[in-house]
């Protein structure tokens, strides 16, 4: 779904990267926990997009083994409150199975015209076969 920046994080992770961006230093994240992807790297541009900018995020990291299936779970908070929880299949987006080494992952998003300004904290967990754990990541988009 395209018509929410809150979809757009939602959805960062399953996406194999179709262009290369720009390297930013400006967007961080903490790993919230060990997982098969090991992560290098987050990408947001622009880093502070305004409502109705289109906007590319692009994870990096070290696949350690295949992904055959998986689920992402993503919460985005506004304001402290979650304003959002959804699951997506790793596998509707992505040829799977996904072979292990370097991986990077990529989508463009609109943001809508009616997104409020601030900051959005975005929480991403991913889960693949065996209920063992793709990659947990924590971190912050600001609309203008």
């Amino acid at each position: 779904m395209r018509t929410s920046v809150l979809s757009a994080l939602l959805l960062a992770i399953p996406f194999v990267a179709s262009s290369p961006l720009v390297p930013r230093d400006d967007v961080q994240f903490s790993n919230c926990g060990d997982g098969v992807l090991q992560l290098t790297g987050l990408d947001v541009s622009p880093s502070n997009p305004a409502p109705g900018d289109t906007i590319t995020i692009q994870f990096s990291g070290n696949l350690q083994s295949t992904i055959e299936s998986g689920s992402v779970v993503a919460s985005i908070s506004y304001g402290g409150t979650q304003v959002m929880q959804q699951t997506y299949s790793v596998c509707d987006s992505q040829d799977c199975p996904v072979q292990p080494g370097d991986q990077t992952f990529s989508q463009d998003f609109q943001v809508p015209s009616y997104a409020p300004a601030g900051g959005y904290q975005v929480q991403v967990v991913g889960t693949v076969q065996g209920n063992q754990r793709l990659a947990c990541m924590n971190f912050d988009v600001q609309v203008q």
